[in-house]
């Protein structure tokens, strides 16, 4: 059995000193560890430092550690819509345009990946509540052919999981049938808007160490080899289910969750970032013969 996140932030907070830092990636490190997570995208949004975000969490990797990180971003599209890109290597984060937010507008965005082989991407959460889902500004219909042009979709998302909790504890679900159709569509996207040779994922959408544990189970035995591992993630050829994390506590959680939440929508909103800071992230090219190959 494998077992992938294919959708994690790190949620680094880069004032805060390295000891800071260092101490956050050992949490998550040995959340990898507890779930037994041979594969993790890191996906940070790509206003919130996802280079840097990759770069710290892989320089404090445990010396035993046998979960392989695949260098991701979730970005933002000049709609404000969400698309996680990712590479076998670092190459995704020399792609300056997708990792500017609010740069390219989606189509673009999809084109971009589709001319690069080194690029690939997941249609993240299409329903999720909010601006960032497709279903903002797309029909059913039109999420259903841009899920099947992509072939690639996060049909598993663990972050109403919580919130759907909350909301049966006090009887709201009956009342917010709506809100509540909605949510279920995030956590789980209805079978009927994925093609037949569509490659499933599944990501805890985790911003917080407390938060990560859902996970992807792609049902084949664990290659040798990450380059193999790499191939058999992209494949369809495997059966894949989900497992979720039962959450067994609620409120701290659920209002630090929903701090991180607001204070990412502001950030966005107001667009609290500097171009010049994620450009000054980039690395320089790399040399055609250190390129990591699939």
């Amino acid at each position: 059995m494998i077992r992938v996140d294919s959708h994690l932030h790190p949620n680094f907070n880069f004032l805060l000193p390295d000891s800071s830092i260092r101490r956050h990636a050992e949490k998550l490190w040995r959340q990898f560890t507890k779930y037994s997570l041979d594969a993790v995208f890191v996906s940070e949004h790509s206003f919130k430092h996802p280079v840097r975000s990759f770069r710290e969490l892989q320089k404090h990797r445990p010396v035993n550690s046998r979960t392989m990180l695949i260098p991701a971003v979730e970005a933002l599209s000049k709609e404000g819509l969400d698309l996680i890109v990712f590479s076998r290597d670092e190459h995704v984060y020399a792609q300056r345009d997708i990792l500017t937010p609010y740069g390219l507008p989606f189509e673009t965005m999809l084109s971009r990946v589709e001319s690069d082989p080194g690029l690939h991407c997941i249609i993240p959460h299409p329903f999720l509540l909010g601006v960032r889902g497709l279903i903002h500004n797309h029909t059913r219909n039109e999420i259903r052919e841009c899920i099947c042009r992509v072939r690639c979709v996060e049909k598993y998302n663990a972050c109403p999981l919580l919130i759907e909790r909350i909301l049966g504890r006090f009887g709201l679900d009956t009342i917010l049938k709506r809100t509540c159709r909605r949510l279920c569509d995030t956590e789980h996207v209805p079978d009927d808007m994925i093609g037949n040779d569509v490659t499933v994922f599944a990501g805890s959408d985790a911003h917080h160490w407390w938060d990560i544990g859902s996970c992807l189970q792609i049902h084949a035995e664990l290659p040798e080899n990450e380059n193999d591992l790499f191939r058999m993630i992209l494949s369809d050829a495997y059966r894949r289910t989900v497992e979720w994390r039962k959450h067994t506590f609620i409120t701290i959680p659920l209002l630090l969750d929903g701090v991180t939440s607001f204070l990412e929508a502001m950030k966005q909103r107001l667009r609290l970032w500097r171009v010049e800071d994620i450009i000054g992230e980039f690395p320089p090219p790399l040399h055609e013969d250190l390129r990591i190959r699939c």
